[in-house]
């Protein structure tokens, strides 16, 4: 019966824990995909307006 509910405990820990660190790092992951491509982004643009607004 101890040993069951050790086992039990530890499969629910094991299973909130791996779930936590998954989304936190699917977050981490998220966060800076969107902010390279949010940087990618302006750069781009920022390149482009450069381009476009020189007086040729």
């Amino acid at each position: 019966m101890v040993f069951l509910f050790s086992l039990t405990v530890f499969f629910f820990h094991n299973k909130f824990f791996f779930c936590s660190v998954l989304l936190f790092h699917n977050r981490l992951f998220f966060c800076s995909v969107l902010l390279f491509h949010n940087r990618l982004f302006f750069c781009s643009v920022l390149l482009f307006h450069k381009i476009t607004l020189q007086p040729q």
